[in-house]
């Protein structure tokens, strides 16, 4: 079992939920890996997965959509995505958890403000956020509501 497999593991059940056989898809902006971004990533997850991030700069909106999902730096404190997580449509047994992630909301040119990091909409599973930062203006009204999972 990898290290990151093993650290899906622990986090999963220190949530208590029972691990599921899951895939693991490696992200490296540098091409070594299974996917150049989060979002090609996210468009070939499958509910249960593993997105092992490795360190870099990451210039994207990420989008989740009704997609249980466990996102993980490689190394903490070494992954930033330079735009806004938008977690949304999730059904009560639906879950994401992130860890070691910093998001960044960009400045909307049009609108001359920093757009909000982190976005939710739909949520009726949980959201959990460990060791990350999310950099931005308020977040809109629906991510303020309670996610049912931790923070950051």
């Amino acid at each position: 079992m990898t290290l990151a497999a093993k650290l899906h593991t622990s986090l999963l059940l220190a949530l208590g939920a029972a691990p599921a056989m899951a895939g693991e898809i490696i992200v490296d902006a540098t091409g070594g890996g299974d996917a150049v971004s989060l979002t090609d990533a996210l468009a070939v997850a499958q509910h249960g997965d593993l997105l092992l991030v490795r360190p870099g700069t990451y210039l994207e909106d990420v989008v989740i959509q009704g997609l249980s999902v466990t996102i993980v730096a490689q190394y903490p404190d070494t992954v930033e995505v330079e735009g806004r997580l938008t977690v949304q449509g999730l059904s009560a047994l639906q879950h994401v958890m992130l860890h070691g992630l910093r998001f960044e909301g960009r400045t909307d040119e049009l609108l001359d403000a920093q757009r909000p990091a982190l976005e939710g909409s739909a949520i009726q599973g949980s959201l959990t956020a460990a060791r990350c930062d999310f950099v931005g203006a308020a977040a809109s009204d629906d991510a303020l509501q309670p996610l049912g999972g931790a923070g950051a």
